[in-house]
């Protein structure tokens, strides 16, 4: 079982580092979390746009990172499926079944946008769906 702090990675790292523990941790995203503190996210798309820009894996990953990740505090995840609707995303009531306590498969894909929405990781999203199987 992973932990937050695997998901962790400097924004000194560099991309081709930042590929290896994508791939060690079997995630689509890794967080820069100074001090705890989220500063930006990474994720496999946002390094292949990166290459599309002509980036290379030498780079400092801070170069691909998303700096303005969306994000609400656990307190506010009621207003999840607003803010995302707001940010241009097609969210319909059976994709937001998870936030309102009704059983249903999680996308792979939706992981990361559910996450980032709720402000917890992919893997504590993880170990409550399967607390409730």
């Amino acid at each position: 079982m992973l932990k937050i702090d695997e998901l962790m990675i400097p924004r000194e790292a560099t991309v081709l580092e930042t590929m290896k523990k994508l791939d060690e941790t079997g995630q689509r995203i890794l967080f820069i979390a100074p001090e705890g503190r989220l500063q930006a996210v990474v994720t496999d798309g946002d390094i292949r746009k990166f290459f599309l820009r002509g980036g290379t894996l030498e780079s400092p990953v801070e170069q691909a990172a998303n700096f303005h990740p969306i994000s609400l505090p656990v307190a506010e995840r009621g207003r999840a499926k607003a803010m995302l609707q707001s940010h241009g995303m097609d969210i319909c009531d059976a994709s937001m079944s998870r936030l309102e306590g009704q059983a249903r498969k999680v996308q792979d894909y939706e992981l990361p946008i559910l996450a980032e929405a709720l402000d917890v990781s992919i893997e504590q999203l993880l170990n409550d769906e399967m607390a409730n199987r």
